[in-house]
């Protein structure tokens, strides 16, 4: 094209007339500006086709995880952190899926039990592959199984009292039966909770790979960043994005930082969600997709059975009604989350919840009265334990010990690390304790009122003989409306001994970039569990 111009010019250049020259020279020049338009629309249009993506170009998402790191992708691996457990749902799958609300079909499309409760037989879904292209079997299963019943920190074995499975038979290519030596009545759900993977996951007693049948295989792994690309034979069909990465960045401002920057497409994936006044913010934006989904999870104030200062229930009781959960949920939360009735659900939509449980209305001068009564004298502050590096801990326990302080309770705030915290709590170095949002994240309540308030349960916030009577009876009844009036009992026992101020509960928020289609939130561990349905739009 340049070419071209030089020859052009040089025609001009050899015309004897003037006027011949002036006639030729803007006949010259519109050759050279037509030359010139057509090179900037040739150039023009190749950057367009190297910026604009091609219908059907490789679709690519990136999520921000509100982790330190993922330290291992053994699903089985008695040292691995919670934040794996994000993770494993790409991966590996189970035999039923755990709800909220109920337990559906997954690996097993149809499942059936004996009249006494002690048998439960699993049927496979046929054509399952695993991502090194062999077979879902029974054998497999049953070998899942046994490896999380040996998993005495996080898997089966962890349970007290024990799961009372006996016996894991292959029965044939596609039927897997457990055998209990009792009925137990929280079964489904504790089947639920173990991820099946090809024994080609492990060289002995070593994990070397990630071997499942959910959608996604590892490309690449480091503890901060992993990337995963489509299983090409999953199920229920290939993924349709290309390519996921997710990226471990634990500070939820520098979090919403990687969003604004185009770094990461969603966060709030996990336990360490979005804080309300940037879900706020970026809802106001109208840039992105803010997703708020009601959950059981809840924040309590736990009180430590052994402190002296907590000693009278009426203190205790007194400290329920002096704190105004509504003004948490207002200000601490905007409005993402609901205030707490007990130590189950907010309302009978959350299954197993007692609906006769009202809760604590805010009532400063019925605390009062009640510290009155106790003889509370207030020299003394109550020592209120929270971990530090969780951002919003920190403001409620500041607002915590502004309500308290109103009806004449001093509080002294301490923060710790994660793992002096843990220490801290089983060691009952505490007077009131803010622990990690918790409670029912499963269909069947029972692993959070066990772990505590049952007295071999890790925390043992309650000593109650008669919640330790009712929780072994729910646990072995096969009977599930027999269950939910054990279950309506446990929670009123649980009042009546008033453990621990139950606050609110707060929403799952999840903010995503608009082009992102067919995003679904999910209680839980589960919130990536069905990422495969996910694609970017145009």
């Amino acid at each position: 094209m340049a070419e071209e111009i030089s020859r052009c010019a040089a025609r001009i250049g050899k015309e004897e007339s003037a006027v011949k020259k002036k006639r030729l020279w803007f006949k010259g020049l519109s050759y050279v500006v037509l030359a010139l338009l057509l090179m900037g629309a040739i150039t023009l249009a190749g950057c367009n086709q190297r910026n604009v993506p091609a219908r059907g170009q490789a679709q690519e998402l990136a999520i921000a995880l509100g982790e330190k790191e993922v330290i291992s992708l053994d699903p089985f691996d008695p040292h691995g952190s919670s934040s794996s457990w994000y993770i494993q749902p790409m991966l590996f799958e189970t035999l039923v899926f755990d709800t909220l609300k109920s337990t559906e079909p997954m690996l097993a499309e149809r499942w059936e039990v004996s009249s006494d409760g002690k048998k439960w037989t699993f049927y496979l879904r046929q054509g399952v592959k695993f991502h090194d292209g062999s077979f879902l079997t029974a054998e497999a299963v049953k070998f899942s199984i046994e490896r999380s019943l040996a998993n005495k920190v996080s898997g089966l074995g962890a349970r007290k009292p024990p799961v009372p499975i006996t016996r894991v038979e292959a029965a044939d290519e596609r039927t897997v039966v457990v055998h209990l030596d009792k009925p137990y009545g929280p079964f489904l759900s504790e089947i639920g909770s173990v991820r099946i993977v090809s024994p080609a996951s492990y060289q002995g007693d070593k994990f070397i790979r990630p071997v499942g049948t959910g959608p996604w295989v590892v490309a690449s792994f480091n503890p901060q960043e992993m990337v995963f690309t489509p299983f090409e034979d999953y199920w229920r069909g290939k993924p349709k994005l290309s390519k996921v990465a997710i990226k471990c960045i634990p500070d939820p401002q520098a979090r919403v930082m990687a969003l604004e920057s185009g770094e990461v497409d969603v966060i709030g994936v996990d336990m360490q969600g979005v804080e309300p006044a940037a879900a706020k913010s970026l809802a106001a934006s109208g840039k992105y997709q803010v997703i708020s989904l009601h959950q059981a999870y809840l924040v309590a104030l736990y009180f430590n059975p052994r402190a002296e200062l907590l000693k009278d229930i009426r203190v205790r009781q007194a400290i329920n009604y002096a704190l105004n959960r509504g003004e948490m949920v207002a200000k601490l939360l905007e409005g993402y989350g609901v205030p707490a009735k007990g130590p189950v659900g907010f309302d009978t939509s959350i299954p197993w919840t007692n609906p006769r449980i009202e809760g604590y209305p805010y009532d400063p001068e019925k605390a009062k009265a009640l510290l009155k009564d106790a003889g509370f004298e207030g020299d003394a502050p109550l020592k209120l334990a929270y971990e530090g590096y969780r951002a919003y801990h920190k403001t409620l326990a500041e607002l915590i010990q502004a309500q308290l302080g109103a009806v004449g309770i001093k509080v002294e705030l301490n923060s710790y690390e994660s793992g002096a915290f843990t220490q801290m709590l089983q060691a009952g170095q505490y007077d009131l304790a803010l622990i990690p949002p918790y409670g029912k994240r499963e269909e069947d309540p029972y692993p959070y009122l066990g772990m505590f308030f049952f007295s071999q349960g890790r925390y043992k916030v309650m000593g109650s003989a008669e919640f330790d009577r009712l929780f072994m009876a729910q646990l072995f009844t096969a009977d599930q409306k027999e269950r939910e009036k054990l279950y309506w009992a446990l929670q009123e026992e649980i009042m009546k001994n008033c453990p621990a101020a139950f606050l609110f509960h707060p929403d799952r928020i999840t903010v995503l970039k608009k082009d992102i289609q067919g995003w679904e939130s999910h209680y839980g561990f589960n919130s990536l569990t069905t990422l495969w349905k996910v694609s970017r739009g145009e």
